[in-house]
């Protein structure tokens, strides 16, 4: 299932299948923003990715993120945790006893695998170098069964034991994070197993830190799986949204791992047209973590999310001196365009774009925002590809690419985006593509066209911002 070297590929089929379960697993039918949390809308965006890719693995990691664990580390612990897990026995342990079960795991860790020998080339030795790589994964599940089997014995001798509670917390660690290991390969059984643990120590103490940390290895496991097959399977970005908005609202108090995880959903979904899933994670973010230092960066995402059926705030100096804002044009619609230069996606969208602006040009005006960094890239894709309609583009450095502040005010993160603003001002759609954009200027031109010339409207310009203003 996963696209990666030593790790199988489950049939389309089966993944979109697997994903609906484990979204299933979150125990909730709605996005627990909806269901156990104020609705809202708002998020914060980690630093952008690129302009001209911004690929899923931005989106998912971004600069406040946490990256899930290395698939090539299922069967080991970073050496911290080695050490302070070999503290608890220094001294040599009563054989049996849950502080000799602990170094008994840490002796299973570090038990060498049994080397791959350099294939060369031909059927043979790829099936040889086949044979070996199997053998090593058959090895690190027998030790990975072990080291569950000792964990659990430990956890079962050692609870409610507070003597004890530092051999117990490791038995947890080495549980949650050996049950993980296994269920990033892909098998549906060891997600399972991983849920069901998770679950069973949420109902038995849910304040708990083994609660916390098997609910947590839930997120990260969703996390792994939407940065693997995200972009094929959205179904991979609304599980891991869900269950991450499952962790903030269980553990509240966890600010430090929730929000990140949030914040990587909901910029996820966010920049995949998921737009409702989006909106519950930014919402449960204002709404549960509203001292968090994110949600004054989020500030922009919000007032996106809520621009609909508001007045276009789009105003902003172009190349040549004049000065654009979408109030001087009542009366047309007017289509946003945010883009780069170097965007591939806006240069295949731009014949249909302006097309739609030669056809229209009676009732619609074109504006772009560009987030070019340079006036000169501006400059040489307009002429070359023969654009006529306004730019908006700021001559002070600071002011361009992402911090153009048409773009940071409405939290734009994805390029292109189109929006469209109706004949009053006001915005009627911010997730336009260059094949629905015409159809959608239609349903708000023709209405308002008829209106003017029947006489059961007014002309937009006789009137303020509030919308058709009835005879």
């Amino acid at each position: 299932m996963l696209p990666v070297s030593g790790f199988h590929r489950l049939t389309a089929g089966l993944v979109l299948a697997f994903a609906v379960s484990f979204l299933a697993g979150c125990g909730q039918s709605q996005p627990p923003a909806a269901a156990e949390a104020d609705a809202g809308a708002g998020a914060t965006l980690a630093e952008p990715a690129p302009i001209a890719q911004n690929p899923l693995a931005e989106q998912l990691f971004g600069d406040s993120a946490e990256p899930a664990m290395a698939e090539d580390e299922e069967n080991s612990n970073d050496a911290d945790d080695a050490r302070a897990a070999a503290e608890l026995v220094v001294s040599e342990p009563e054989k049996g006893s849950p502080e000799w079960l602990i170094r008994q795991i840490l002796a299973v860790k570090i038990q060498p695998l049994p080397p791959i020998a350099e294939s060369g080339e031909g059927e043979e030795a790829q099936a040889k170098l086949k044979a070996e790589i199997d053998q090593q994964k058959q090895i690190r599940r027998e030790r990975n069964e072990e080291i569950i089997k000792l964990a659990e014995e430990a956890i079962a001798r050692t609870h409610g034991d507070e003597k004890r509670q530092q051999i117990y917390k490791a038995a947890v660690h080495h549980l949650v994070d050996t049950r993980l290991q296994l269920a990033k390969l892909g098998n549906a059984a060891d997600v399972k197993a991983l849920e069901t643990l998770a679950d069973d120590f949420y109902k038995n103490a849910p304040e708990s830190e083994a609660a916390s940390q098997a609910a947590f290895a839930l997120v990260t496991l969703a996390h792994h799986f939407a940065l693997q097959n995200g972009l094929d399977e959205p179904a991979w970005l609304v599980a891991f949204s869900r269950h991450a908005q499952v962790y903030a609202t269980r553990f509240p108090n966890d600010q430090a791992r929730a929000v990140p995880y949030l914040i990587s959903a909901a910029k996820s979904c966010d920049m995949n047209g998921l737009t409702e899933e989006a909106r519950s994670c930014y919402g449960l973010i204002k709404s549960r973590f509203p001292q968090a230092p994110e949600v004054e960066q989020l500030a922009g995402v919000f007032r996106r999310l809520d621009a609909i059926g508001q007045p276009a705030q789009i105003a902003g100096p172009t190349p040549e001196g004049s000065f654009f804002t979408v109030e001087d044009h009542k009366d047309k619609a007017v289509l946003v365009v945010f883009w780069a230069s170097h965007v591939p996606q806006f240069a295949e969208d731009l014949p249909k774009i302006q097309a739609i602006a030669e056809t229209y040009k009676k009732y619609l005006v074109v504006v772009g925002v560009s987030l070019d960094e340079t006036e000169g890239a501006l400059d040489k894709f307009v002429e070359e590809h023969g654009l006529t309609w306004p730019q908006i583009f700021h001559t002070e450095r600071d002011k361009r690419g992402w911090n153009s502040p048409v773009a940071v005010f409405y939290g734009i993160n994805r390029l292109p985006a189109m929006w469209l603003v109706d004949p009053y001002g006001k915005v009627v759609e911010t997730a336009l593509t260059a094949d629905n954009a015409e159809q959608r200027l239609r349903d708000v031109m023709l209405p308002y066209l008829k209106g003017i010339k029947d006489g059961s409207i007014q002309p937009a310009s006789a009137k303020s911002t509030e919308g058709p203003q009835r005879n």
